[in-house]
């Protein structure tokens, strides 16, 4: 089975057209995205294409559960669907996801996707399509002891966020399925939402930066995602 790696700050995907994976049961996934047995990545993507300019993501965390939303996976999928499907009208696509659809569009190397309004759905508990929790710290580059933290928050993905300023968040990631991964852009989002921020946010997590802008109706994500590397998996 082909398959294309993408990471955007090193939030990494295995991307793989929805029509060589006929009959992939989540085993499969888990080893695909295992970095011991298989190709290693955060995320597997299957991506299939829609009816005029919409295609179907379907997003598989690193424990085989299914994600609702992955931000910087559907920039690597605009990314994807340019470069390596070659569609002519890539600069713009809609991507469904979870029975959701967001807007994926591109400007020269940079993505952005659109995201609805999040929801406030408890204290800290921003819903964008995954649900996460949102923590403020100080001391965000030493945060230790988290194990009962982990333990009590499985099905949500939990932030450790810093207001440097107006414009700056400081963010840290423990993913729902995952674990600690370098960088989240549905994160980036709840946490801008969350925080109240206005106009262009810049958000510093471990492995780069993105930009959030927050809108009335809508927030968007704007990162630069790469293609790494092609190739063929066996069963």
């Amino acid at each position: 089975m082909k398959f294309t790696k993408a990471q955007t700050n090193g939030n990494d995907f295995v991307i793989v057209n929805k029509e060589l994976a006929c009959g992939v049961e989540r085993s499969y996934i888990k080893k695909l995205a295992s970095r011991q047995f298989g190709i290693g990545c955060d995320q597997v993507i299957f991506v299939g294409k829609g009816v005029g300019n919409r295609y179907v993501a379907e997003v598989f965390n690193q424990d085989g559960s299914e994600a609702r939303m992955c931000g910087n996976g559907a920039c690597a999928v605009g990314k994807y669907v340019k470069e390596v499907l070659k569609d002519r009208n890539a600069d713009k696509i809609e991507l469904l996801i979870s029975g959701a659809v967001y807007q994926v569009w591109s400007n020269d190397k940079e993505f952005t996707v659109s995201f609805p309004r999040p929801e406030i759905v408890g204290k800290n508990m921003v819903l964008t399509g995954n649900k996460h929790l949102v923590l403020q710290v100080e001391n965000i580059e030493n945060i230790e002891n988290l194990d009962n933290l982990l333990a009590e928050h499985k099905d949500c993905n939990l932030h450790f966020a810093k207001l440097i300023n107006e414009k700056t968040i400081r963010l840290k990631t423990f993913e729902r399925g995952v674990g600690q991964t370098t960088a989240c852009g549905s994160g980036a989002v709840a946490v801008t939402f969350l925080l109240n921020l206005q106009g262009k946010i810049r958000v510093v997590h471990d492995g780069g930066e993105s930009i959030v802008e927050v809108f009335g109706d809508s927030v968007n994500l704007t990162t630069t995602p790469i293609l790494t590397f092609e190739g063929t998996t066996y069963e």
